[in-house]
């Protein structure tokens, strides 16, 4: 009370996810979520989707991302140290979450390869293994996963600049 009355602490009461009102005597058959379970309702927190009308379990940042995406804008969505159900979208969409690590972007460079500053030529021979072709349908997925290594090489790159 201190703290409340010094205008340093918050109170909050009855934060939970509710799809419609409910009384002490019907809580139970009128609920689909668990409302006593602290994982569900952080998880519900972040979905903000009693119904989902969307057919999707989509976050709320995620649809609000849906929505500017739809309207021609380039959005982007990061999660740092892992992916919530808050940044979550519409799959359909193609959108992926980038997830940063807490302590930072890892970034492969020579150094962080090796000791001698030329960690690079140390792999290039694993490197020339993964892409030379093997049989008739040894390109089949090589496209794919050579653009994936480059899209994700860039885009460390830039959210390393990004964030330091």
């Amino acid at each position: 009370k201190e703290m409340y009355d010094n205008g340093h602490g918050l109170f909050m009461a009855n934060i939970g996810h509710l799809a419609k009102p409910v009384t002490k005597g019907n809580w139970f058959t009128e609920t689909k979520t668990h409302l006593f379970s602290h994982t569900t309702m952080e998880r519900e927190c972040q979905l903000v989707d009693a119904f989902q009308e969307d057919g999707w379990s989509t976050g709320v940042l995620g649809r609000m991302l849906d929505v500017h995406q739809r309207n021609g804008l380039s959005v982007v969505a990061n999660g740092i140290s892992g992916k919530g159900p808050i940044v979550e979208g519409n799959p359909s969409l193609g959108r992926t979450v980038d997830v940063i690590p807490a302590r930072g972007i890892n970034t492969l460079s020579r150094v962080s390869l090796d000791t001698n500053n030329d960690g690079l030529s140390a792999i290039e021979p694993m490197m020339e293994y993964l892409n030379q072709d093997t049989s008739m349908n040894s390109g089949l997925f090589a496209n794919f996963w050579a653009q994936n290594l480059i899209d994700t090489i860039n885009r460390t790159e830039y959210l390393s600049a990004l964030y330091t």
